[in-house]
């Protein structure tokens, strides 16, 4: 029989505070969080100095697996993810096939099975002819439906108004929505092309896919979720406009998500890195990006992820034009927000609750999300005195960029575990192991 973990001296991180407390593990669950805890059955881990966070869950996941598996797939990506202190990740449904089924969702699950370091599950992906399939999916087997309300890769956008009043007054299952407004951009691009032709600097991209779009585009998905009461969650927020859309207090159903792009870049940006920034929303302003900083301690922010979506290097040297968008940061999203607590934007009980909380609430993420006896052992251990610097040769990304190469952060991952089992240890993956699906408690 396996020993128990011990987990001693730490700082571990509630989303009501730190404590000093040490925390037993038993198999795959927690079964003790008190001080000074005894065990003569235990390995014991002394973290005196480190800070022990509930494991990181990234509800915004581009994988690519099936049909993408050049740019990048499971296996890679996920192991990237406990790198990162990642230890739960809920995959987008835009690869190929687009997984808008029962079967393509399951045909996931068994590739996901043998490849994913991390636990994980799927969005279900809406288009124009599968609206009957989302609103009788079987219960508990995806973490909700992803809507597109502008083009994206796989460009799958459902802008048909009687389909959207339908799937908002019906669905049990929260629906997750990349708002932009298609007829802006194509209006913002058609004007770029004839002032530009085939050479549209990619300074460009946050003019075409504007601000103008992303508020319309959710407004448009608040204003049906208020109507009919749905669970709304409006992902990778990049305006200050949008932000004050939100008011969680009297819509605690209708949520925002920001991710790591946006926080981190703005369209300044564009002239050192050209293609490897280009995302779909753009990133804006510096004054956007301030606000969106601003805003993390406050409930305007519900949660945070990354929106990691690889694409090879090559593809991304193209012109704008022929440039897929989309960027990679997961392997650095926890210690970007670490820098960030650094730089006084947010606390690290806040990080805690929009990072793995607030994640695991929004979509009914069973016994994960918290440092609570009978949860699941999903840990992060961090040191803030250890800097970590992202190198080429350290990316465990497939496509082998990062628009973070060249950072030195001031903080690392030491220890990522999964499910009671210690995945990453001082920069080594354990390669046997592999995650669980994700479980859900959702009610219809």
């Amino acid at each position: 029989m396996r020993k128990q973990l011990l987990l001693k001296n730490g700082q571990v991180v509630f989303i009501d505070g730190i404590r000093n407390v040490d925390i037993l593990i038993e198999k795959d669950k927690i079964i003790k969080i008190e001080n000074d805890i005894y065990s003569n059955n235990a390995e014991i881990i002394d973290l005196t100095g480190k800070y022990v966070f509930p494991g990181i869950i990234d509800t915004h996941v581009h994988f690519r697996d099936p049909g993408l598996i050049h740019k990048a797939d499971i296996n890679t990506e996920s192991a990237a993810a406990i790198a990162g202190g990642v230890t739960t990740v809920i995959d987008m449904p835009n690869t190929i096939p687009y997984a808008s089924t029962y079967e393509t969702i399951k045909e996931k699950k068994d590739i996901a099975k043998n490849k994913s370091y991390t636990n994980i599950g799927f969005f279900v992906g809406a288009h124009n002819d599968n609206l009957q399939t989302l609103l009788n999916f079987p219960q508990n087997e995806v973490a909700g439906i992803k809507l597109f309300m502008g083009s994206s890769t796989g460009n799958v956008k459902v802008e048909n108004d009687e389909y959207l009043e339908e799937l908002f007054a019906k669905s049990y299952l929260p629906i997750a929505v990349h708002a932009e407004s298609e007829s802006i951009i194509q209006q913002n691009l058609q004007f770029y092309k004839e002032l530009y032709n085939d050479h549209i600097p990619f300074q460009a991209h946050s003019k075409i896919r504007s601000k103008e779009a992303c508020i319309e585009s959710t407004k448009k998905a608040i204003e049906l979720a208020k109507k009919h009461g749905t669970s709304l969650h409006v992902l990778h927020i990049s305006t200050t406009e949008e932000l004050l859309l939100f008011d969680y207090e009297k819509h605690s159903t209708i949520t925002a998500e920001v991710c790591i792009p946006h926080l981190w870049f703005s369209d300044n940006d564009f002239e050192q890195y050209g293609g490897l920034l280009k995302c779909n929303p753009s990133v804006k302003s510096d004054h956007d990006k301030e606000e969106l900083r601003k805003a993390l301690m406050t409930e305007k922010v519900y949660s945070i992820a990354t929106d990691h979506a690889p694409h090879t290097y090559e593809e991304k040297q193209k012109n704008y034009l022929n440039c897929p968008s989309g960027t990679t940061s997961i392997q650095h999203s926890l210690l970007s927000m670490l820098e960030l607590y650094r730089l006084g934007y947010i606390d690290l009980p806040t990080i805690a609750l929009k990072m793995a909380y607030n994640p695991a609430k929004k979509f009914n993420i069973k016994d994960r999300g918290e440092l609570k006896v009978g949860n699941y052992a999903d840990i992060t251990v961090v040191d803030l005195n250890i800097k970590s610097a992202v190198k080429k040769e350290n990316l465990l990304y497939k496509c082998k960029w990062s628009v973070f190469e060249g950072v030195n952060f001031t903080s690392s991952v030491v220890f990522t575990i999964v499910n009671g089992n210690i995945v990453f240890e001082n920069g080594k993956l354990n390669d046997h192991f592999r995650g669980m699906l994700i479980e859900y408690n959702q009610t219809k």
